[in-house]
């Protein structure tokens, strides 16, 4: 059941509204697996070099956030830092 949305329900979505129709923030899920590209597009680079400037250990995160793929699916361990 845990990944009900991202296996099931989605699929079922993108092929009625297409794969790069977007999402409001409220609908996204965060096992989302190309969440960088999904909820950010084009802009995601830029909004990474942002963050590395005010945060360059990682240490704000929030899942599916910007940055969010240096850290474990717990948030617990910064794997790539």
């Amino acid at each position: 059941m845990k990944h009900l949305f991202s296996e099931k329900q989605l699929p079922l979505l993108e092929h009625l509204a297409g794969p790069d129709s977007g999402s409001y923030s409220n609908e996204g899920d965060v096992l989302e697996h190309d969440f960088q590209g999904t909820f950010y597009g084009p802009n995601y680079g830029r909004l990474s070099e942002i963050k590395r400037g005010y945060d360059p250990h990682h240490l704000f995160i929030v899942a599916a956030g910007v940055g969010s793929e240096y850290w474990d699916e717990w948030g617990l361990c910064c794997i790539r830092c």
